[in-house]
């Protein structure tokens, strides 16, 4: 499983092609490891 930001929706082109919006990947980077953290806490808890 990996998490890299493609963007938001299906669509990898813009992605691919396009200038990035580095603040808005950063964010995606930031909330993508913010829901593994969790989700690691909640497994570790049981």
């Amino acid at each position: 499983m990996t998490f890299e930001p493609l963007g938001p929706g299906g669509d990898p082109y813009p992605a691919m092609y396009g200038k990035p919006d580095k603040p808005k990947l950063d964010a995606l980077v930031f909330s993508s490891i913010r829901y593994f953290r969790e989700c690691e806490e909640m497994v570790m808890a049981d």
